[in-house]
């Protein structure tokens, strides 16, 4: 009986423990966050570079699940109402 009681509990152990290492290999998402993506600059000289380096970061950080890319109407909205011109640059 003893071995039947001691089988059950290493099976307990294994399935906690298969429990934190899954936990810890997909932590849960804390939500998504709102991102604004900026121009790049094209310093390589190479004009081939100068929107394809942009579209290919859009792209990948469109694909994130953890965040979002705000728009360009919602940059422009805001903008508005900070009383802005709508085509006027983001700087810190």
């Amino acid at each position: 009986m003893e071995s039947l009681a001691g089988s059950g509990n290493s099976r307990r152990c294994a399935g906690f423990g298969a429990w934190l290492g899954w936990r810890w290999w997909h932590p849960t998402p804390l939500g998504h966050i709102d991102a604004v993506k900026a121009e790049l600059e094209n310093k390589t000289g190479d004009s081939a570079f100068d929107r394809k380096l942009n579209q290919a970061l859009r792209i990948d950080l469109e694909q994130s699940p953890y965040l979002s890319l705000v728009s360009r109407s919602a940059i422009e909205q805001t903008l508005a109402q900070m009383q802005r011109r709508p085509e006027e640059s983001l700087t810190p």
